[in-house]
């Protein structure tokens, strides 16, 4: 006759009950049980979770759950032995009949609890099943392990953890306070609200491959909201959304590495995260998302790879870095605007536009390289310059592919500013610098063609300038009201009030070639005292009484006039007030 299962069970928890506690094997099964020793602890109190779980407690504390099933019928707990369970050892029947989950709450409140075994066939560890254990440091998570419920171990005296790839909670590892290192291996996606919030000596974090979302729900929820002692956190290369809030760790000095094959970093990643002291970028990285780093003011560390190709708007608003070096790529507004330290900006090739306020409000900026491949400096109004009010701004550096800088673009006020244009350049954009009183010197290329119109109207402070013999235009108030003194010109074409209103410009010499001195040119040049024009010149033109070619110029004296001259302008010289020798 066949032996009933049920009965043969009963039985042997029958004798179990009198016996040594299980002690299981490495397959989680409890092995046949022999005589106890006169020292082993002894059973103290026995019971039944379900028909097929069944546990017992000795002497010593520990208690021996065993059975099979995934335990979704057990209704209670064993809270109301919280004080006499110190170790834990959860068994299978045999290795055909195993457990699978770990009940919700089982052991809540269980505060004496010190230690946990689990057997590799558990997949689940439910709702609150170790909730408020605050004295459990060692639990072995199962490589089969697939999820891990709400408040499982929330509040354990874990120290470190690595957990195998699997779904994690809200709070499953919340306020687990001494947790010092995490270790999640792959397949886990997703780390969820107040995961392991409140984890107060959490130091290091090594998410895995896998880890798509690192959530929060606002400033008080992150993932690993309040750690702060989080030193180190690593995440890998499927990344592709960290709240802003996941890391809040007030107080922290944190470091965070993404590992290579990441290429790209979220938008609004690390928004607001003052505490991020050094961010390792992979050299797979293309693209930074908008307001990844904003605010970050403490980020001092981080070197820029060659591979990225756009940097998003406000991507590193108000950081710590002073000195950075960018690769060829597109930038968003606000960039790297509002940096109170940043002091170096160098940018290699392959960028074409730097967009307005993409380095706006940096004050402590004093030199900046851009690039042959410029081609365009932005900007929108008189606060919105690419550049704009940088008042340290000392140094500029233009490449020869530039082709449109914005009035505004260099609104620097207060700096002592000095632009060159490397040898390439051949001409300067209209209205580049008009109005930029700070400007104080230009360096012009040996291969400049033309400075177009308004190029420096208005650089009052603009007093070195040395003109190349290359040169053949210069357009229509290019340098109207500057602080030029003396200036030697090529032969070249000069557009209308080309030099007019400068308070200062005492000598005016032009080399052989231009033919021609157009109305206004020189008007209005109050110190004017010396023009010596070349045998090239044609006409001296003027079109009425106060438009003459160096109309209203009080102190000139000295005229020289070459051999090629047909036409004077009868205003051309209407100078009043000065005692003028042609």
């Amino acid at each position: 006759m066949k032996p009933n299962k049920h009965a043969v069970f009963v039985a042997a928890f029958l004798l179990l009950a009198s016996a040594a506690p299980f002690v299981p094997n490495a397959a989680g099964i409890c092995p046949a049980i022999t005589a106890a020793a006169e020292e082993t602890p002894q059973i103290t109190e026995s019971g039944k979770l379900s028909d097929t779980v069944s546990w017992q407690l000795d002497s010593a504390g520990t208690i021996t759950v065993t059975g099979y099933g995934d335990m979704s019928d057990v209704t209670g707990n064993l809270s109301s032995y919280s004080r006499k369970i110190k170790k834990a050892i959860i068994c299978n029947t045999d290795s055909e009949h195993t457990l699978t989950a770990i009940s919700a709450s089982l052991f809540s409140g269980c505060n004496a609890l010190t230690e946990v075994t689990l057997p590799d066939t558990v997949t689940t560890i439910g709702n609150q099943a170790f909730y408020k254990c605050s004295g459990l440091v060692t639990c072995n998570f199962p490589a089969e392990l697939m999820q891990i419920d709400e408040y499982a171990f929330y509040n354990t005296a874990l120290t470190e953890i690595t957990l195998p790839g699997c779904v994690l909670s809200p709070n499953a590892f919340s306020r687990c306070t001494s947790l010092t290192t995490l270790t999640i291996k792959d397949d886990t996606e997703i780390i969820p609200l107040d995961c392991f919030s409140h984890c107060t000596a959490l130091e290091s974090v090594r998410l895995p491959d896998s880890v798509k979302r690192i959530e929060s729900r606002n400033w008080d929820h992150g993932a690993f909201y309040h750690c702060p002692n989080l030193k180190d956190v690593s995440i890998g290369k499927d990344i592709e959304y960290i709240h802003s809030d996941a890391f809040r760790t007030e107080g922290s000095a944190l470091e965070v590495t993404f590992r290579e094959g990441v290429t790209a970093i979220p938008a609004d990643a690390f928004n607001g995260r003052g505490e991020l002291t050094t961010v390792v970028l992979p050299k797979t990285l293309t693209s930074v998302g908008a307001n990844a780093f904003k605010d970050c003011s403490k980020l001092s560390t981080c070197l820029f790879p060659d591979s990225i190709q756009e940097i998003g708007e406000s991507a590193f608003y108000n950081t710590g870095l002073t000195e950075i070096t960018l690769p060829g790529c597109s930038f968003g507004s606000y960039a790297f605007s509002r940096s109170k330290v940043l002091k170096t900006v160098t940018i290699k090739n392959g960028t074409e536009s730097i967009p307005s306020d993409c380095f706006s409000h940096c004050s402590a900026l004093e030199s900046v390289l851009l690039p042959d491949s410029v081609k365009r400096i932005e900007g929108r109004n008189w606060d919105h310059g690419a550049f704009y009010h940088c008042p340290n701004l000392k140094d500029v550096s233009i490449g020869k592919d530039i082709e449109y800088i914005h009035s505004d673009a260099f609104r620097t006020e207060g700096s002592a500013l000095e632009v060159t244009f490397r040898e390439g350049v051949t001409a300067i954009p209209a209205d580049s610098f008009n109005g930029r009183g700070e400007l104080t010197t230009v360096v012009f290329p040996k291969t400049l063609i033309s400075v177009g119109a308004n190029a420096f109207k208005e650089c009052s402070e603009l007093s070195t300038c040395l003109f190349p013999d290359s040169l053949q235009e210069i357009g229509e108030s290019a340098f109207y009201n500057t602080g030029l003194t003396e200036i030697t010109l090529p032969g070249c074409s000069f557009g209308s009030y080309a030099f007019s209103r400068s308070k200062v410009l005492k000598t005016v010499t032009i080399k052989n070639g231009t033919e021609i001195i157009p109305s206004d040119c020189f008007s209005h040049c109050s110190a004017l005292e010396s023009v010596r024009l070349p045998d090239s010149v044609k006409r001296i033109e003027g079109r009425n009484w106060d438009h003459g070619a160096f109309y209203h110029c009080p102190n000139l004296k000295d005229v020289s006039i070459g051999k090629d001259i047909e036409y004077i302008h009868s205003d051309a010289f209407r100078t009043e007030g000065s005692a003028l020798e042609v």
